[in-house]
């Protein structure tokens, strides 16, 4: 079983590709229909996660909020990091970071793995990729800041995507080996 079953990657394609999708990223039709290509076992280790979080806001209580920031998303993502300026560069991901932590675990991934899309050198660092580091590095090493709980926030999202991807691919080659 794959992360994203194949008879549905071309809908996921369609999905990612759609014109409308920077305006729609963070809408529960847009959300239901981009999770529901990944695995059910995804999903449902997704599920007991997202029911832990109590800080959360949803679309169906500041729908207007979850509108302006997937119409700021494309703009934003438009934006080459620049190395040069570093503090101004800490500044932008520290905002954002606050933003997608407020946001429940699904949305704030597909968000976060949105801001990579358009990632063509293998040696350019994204969006996605910058603010997870950054976040990793605060909550690893620096309890103080004062974004930790942010920060600690979406580095656990991020790793439990990871996990749950090995996991499931885990439990996958389990399944062929013992049949």
């Amino acid at each position: 079983m794959a992360i994203i079953k194949r008879d549905n990657l071309k809908a996921f394609k369609r999905i990612k590709m759609s014109s409308k999708l920077n305006e729609n990223l963070l809408t529960p039709k847009y959300q239901k229909e981009f999770w529901s290509n990944i695995s059910p076992d995804i999903r449902r280790f997704l599920d007991d996660f997202e029911s832990k979080e109590d800080w959360t806001y949803t679309y169906a209580e500041i729908p207007e909020a979850f509108q302006e920031i997937s119409k700021a998303l494309p703009k934003f993502a438009r934006h080459k990091i620049n190395m040069d300026n570093t503090e101004k560069t800490r500044d932008i991901i520290q905002k954002i970071t606050v933003i997608l932590a407020a946001m429940p675990l699904r949305e704030s991934i597909s968000a976060i793995s949105w801001l990579d899309r358009d990632i063509s050198d293998e040696t350019e660092i994204g969006w996605a990729v910058a603010i997870y580091m950054q976040a990793a590095q605060v909550a690893l090493f620096d309890k103080s800041d004062p974004d930790y709980k942010e920060c600690k926030i979406l580095y656990d999202r991020v790793r439990i995507m990871l996990h749950s991807r090995h996991s499931s691919l885990l439990f996958t080659q389990l399944r062929f080996i013992g049949e």
